[in-house]
């Protein structure tokens, strides 16, 4: 009976380590942006700049709260041009932003996986991954809201 418990002990305290090593190995956001709007109008915005935009979609996939800030994460299809790309994005707002009375929103890319080269950003050169990123930046986020600075 000691030697199930012994085992089991290890077991959960390598299924935490393993946790905790991996969440702490991910990559930065590849791109990082400040918006000037709150968590519904910001979704609102998007929605409406895709359906409007040939080619994407939008999919929310997460989300994490903490004490002072929320995060969202969505992935944004792109399959237009002899180009089929996955754009993951996280957007996170503090507990004021959130409701409206904050000042930014915090948006970042943070992968971008080309289906053609089967590669994602981590493998792509730095000029491919600018690129990929021009197309979300002149299609999707240029115009959706104003910008604010940190």
């Amino acid at each position: 009976m000691k030697m199930i418990w012994v085992v089991f002990l290890i077991v959960v305290i390598g299924y935490i380590l393993y946790l905790g090593i991996g969440m702490s190995s991910t990559y930065p956001a590849i791109k990082e942006y400040s918006f000037g709007v709150n968590k519904v109008s910001f979704e609102q915005k998007l929605s409406d700049r895709i359906n409007s935009s040939n080619g994407w979609s939008f999919q929310k996939e997460d989300s994490i709260q903490w004490e002072d800030e929320t995060c969202y994460w969505a992935r944004l299809f792109y399959k237009a041009n002899g180009q089929d790309l996955l754009y993951t994005i996280k957007y996170c707002f503090d507990s004021k932003t959130l409701t409206g009375s904050g000042e930014c929103a915090r948006i970042e890319v943070v992968n971008v996986i080309d289906y053609i080269k089967k590669r994602d950003a981590h493998e792509l050169p730095d000029k491919d991954v600018e690129k990929l990123l021009e197309i979300l930046d002149r299609t999707i986020l240029n115009e959706l809201v104003p910008a604010c600075s940190r």
